[in-house]
């Protein structure tokens, strides 16, 4: 038998099944944004859940639904009817779209933590200390930057001026208004730069400016590598090599070392003078030719006679020795004039 019923609804159940799909739709979406180590299994579940809330919506609502029979259908209850069924269409379409956005926002935004956790941390490994600075204040260091500031605590420093770690001849860098930087990042050039550590020695090192695009104030990012090792590596090789050439300078014999044609290429002042030459002439000078009958240079030591720039001879007693360097070898020669020694011997005979 067919026949005329008015539909009424429970408003108790009815808002449960709201509540109900509301929460089990946020549950869903929570386990899929929290969990994505196992992403298969955490969008069965996913699914799962938001299939359940789906079934308890559905069933709640009917549960809350009564009909009760008429004799006659009210043209406002019909109309009410479908403007209740249309309502409750539109509410679902925008709550499931709304879910969707938040869904693709929040897939957006763990990407960009992702991305800037990734930076940071690549930002923490670099062994060259990093500063954000804007109007000379501090607003991030990284950790080789703590640590060669002698701090322990990113926030020991946040907030104080760069110039508070830097030597007061390179402050005016920083205390131009900004320009020092700007100039500085547009030129994309390294330039020398003191830290001055509370609780250490200074530290030299090799300053980078780059402006960071998009900050409503000017902000900058130093890049400074530190260079006190090979500062006094360098200062200990130059003093090595003023030691070396202090010893050749002094020294009573002639020293000459040779390049791979022989040429004489580095000579201490003793060699320049026992052969008669003055300045730089003996560096144009091939060794053979200053040998009577030239010179086999092998090494060991022997007694030859050797030629003036004049052209006069003398005896010396000459040692020859090779000394390996990249990608070749040179010849050293040590020459001590013997002339008084064969005078000596002549006069004794």
């Amino acid at each position: 038998m067919v026949m005329d019923a008015e539909m009424r609804y429970d408003p108790l159940l009815f808002i449960t099944s709201i509540v109900v799909a509301v929460g089990f739709a946020t549950l869903a979406l929570y386990v899929q944004c929290r969990f994505r180590s196992a992403a298969l299994r955490t969008r069965a579940g996913a699914a799962a859940i938001m299939g359940f809330a789906i079934s308890a919506m559905h069933y709640t609502g009917m549960a809350g639904v009564s009909f009760f029979p008429v004799t006659h259908i009210n043209a406002s209850v019909s109309s009410s009817t479908e403007l209740l069924a249309t309502a409750a269409t539109v509410i679902t379409v925008v709550i499931l779209s709304l879910a969707i956005i938040a869904s693709m926002v929040e897939h957006m935004v763990s990407k960009i933590r992702d991305s800037q956790r990734h930076f940071e941390s690549l930002v923490d490994m670099s062994t060259n200390m990093i500063f954000t600075v804007s109007e000379n204040t501090i607003k991030f260091a990284n950790r080789a930057a703590l640590n060669a500031l002698g701090v322990d605590r990113l926030e020991a420093i946040v907030g104080r001026s760069i110039t508070d770690f830097v030597h007061e001849n390179y402050t005016p860098i920083f205390e131009s208004s900004g320009e020092g930087l700007a100039d500085l990042s547009s030129r994309h050039e390294q330039m020398p730069i003191i830290l001055v550590p509370a609780t250490a020695d200074d530290i030299d090192g090799e300053l980078t400016v780059s402006r960071r695009d998009g900050e409503a104030k000017p902000t900058y990012v130093l890049e400074i590598q530190d260079i006190t090792h090979r500062k006094h590596a360098a200062a200990a090789i130059l003093k090595r090599e003023q030691y070396m050439q202090g010893i050749m300078e002094h020294a009573a014999d002639g020293i000459m070392t040779l390049d791979e044609d022989d040429q004489i290429e580095t000579y201490n002042q003793a060699a320049s003078q026992m052969f008669g030459f003055h300045g730089t002439e003996i560096a144009d000078i091939k060794f053979p030719h200053i040998i009577s009958g030239g010179i086999d240079l092998q090494p060991g030591t022997r007694e030859v006679e050797a030629v003036r720039k004049d052209g006069s001879i003398f005896p010396v007693d000459l040692s020859v020795s090779v000394m390996p360097i990249f990608g070749g070898r040179r010849h050293i020669a040590i020459a001590r004039d013997i002339t008084m020694r064969k005078l000596a011997q002549a006069g004794a005979r």
